[in-house]
């Protein structure tokens, strides 16, 4: 089963943390064991550099509110302890740049894959920046989170690998108080109509366009 986390790395984090140049360095370091950089539309050991300076180019590297700019969007992408031992670093790879491409088609990305830990893993960094647009769409991340859980299973189920499933009481934390309220009452809330096309629209959907799509015909405006 595939685990995913996401992280924001900046160009000037806090003192607890590495910028993202620094951590692009760790990542890419040897660490004695298999180690699998792979990369699309950006240039392996050049990875923040290139972000940074698209991200320059198309003004998209200005701070707002005071806040420091998020220079790069972080995936980590693991699976269990069992089925570390029967995946090769290649194929733990080639899901984490399936898992890229399916959900950031027109954005640049490295896939870094570590097998030094018990859990094999994948490192994605993405450009926040679209290539097409030249807009950062990268925005809400509890809201890729969840899109990329969805994916992550699916590509998981079609290499013979097991799934996190979700439990009803999970799916029932994530909703707003007043719409627990609403349901309690035998209520409808319009909130909770919008979480469900948008739980439908994630699962038949294998790229930010053809979700947008979808929800355009069930007649949501994204």
């Amino acid at each position: 089963m595939a685990y995913i986390k996401v992280k924001w790395r900046k160009d000037k984090p806090n003192k607890r943390e590495m910028s993202a140049q620094d951590y692009e360095e760790y990542l890419t370091k040897d660490r004695g064991t298999e180690l699998i950089i792979d990369t699309h539309n950006c240039t392996e050991g050049m990875v923040i550099d290139g972000f940074k300076a698209n991200q320059a180019f198309t003004g998209n590297n200005v701070t707002k509110g005071g806040k420091n700019v998020n220079v790069a969007f972080e995936v980590i992408h693991s699976f269990s302890e069992s089925e570390s031992k029967n995946l090769s670093a290649d194929k733990i790879n080639f899901m984490g740049r399936e898992l890229a491409e399916r959900y950031f088609p027109n954005h640049s990305f490295m896939v870094v894959t570590h097998t030094d830990s018990a859990k094999n893993h994948n490192h994605i960094l993405v450009n926040p920046v679209n290539n097409k647009t030249k807009k950062r769409d990268i925005l809400d991340k509890k809201e890729h989170l969840y899109n990329l859980r969805t994916i992550a299973n699916d590509i998981s189920k079609e290499n013979g690998l097991s799934i996190i499933r979700e439990t009803k009481q999970e799916k029932d934390r994530k909703l707003p108080q007043k719409v627990r309220e609403i349901q309690r009452r035998g209520g409808q809330s319009y909130r909770l109509d919008l979480f469900q096309k948008a739980d439908f629209a994630r699962a038949y959907s294998t790229s930010f366009d053809e979700y947008v799509g979808i929800l355009s015909e069930l007649s949501v405006n994204v």
